[in-house]
């Protein structure tokens, strides 16, 4: 990385700020992305949320459609929560499939 005059690194520089961004933007990256570049559980997870997004009525179909029931359904987004990051993706997943298309 070039150092522009005038500015820091190292742990109280802009280094760390980058490595910050970076992590940032490829989570964006990777939610903008098809499901299937999701890890596993988290692309199922997301799936199984817009199936139930347009038939909650039918939750119960939805889920046998993903070979799920309402308790392993809990299961996997337990699953889901305990990893932060499978947590920020699967929440930035849902938040971009949810936004209203113009």
């Amino acid at each position: 990385m070039r150092r522009l005059r005038g500015q820091r690194t190292g742990a109280g520089g802009r280094d760390g700020l980058r490595l910050v961004s970076a992590t940032v933007t490829g989570l964006a990256c990777a939610c903008a992305s098809p499901a299937a570049s999701l890890p596993p559980p988290v692309a199922r997870a997301v799936a199984v949320a817009e199936g139930l997004r347009v038939r909650a009525d039918a939750a119960d179909s939805v889920l046998a459609a993903h070979q799920l029931d309402r308790q392993s359904y809990d299961s996997l987004l337990f699953e889901i929560a305990r990893d932060t990051m499978l947590a920020r993706l699967y929440t930035a997943a849902i938040h971009a499939g949810s936004e209203p298309t113009r």
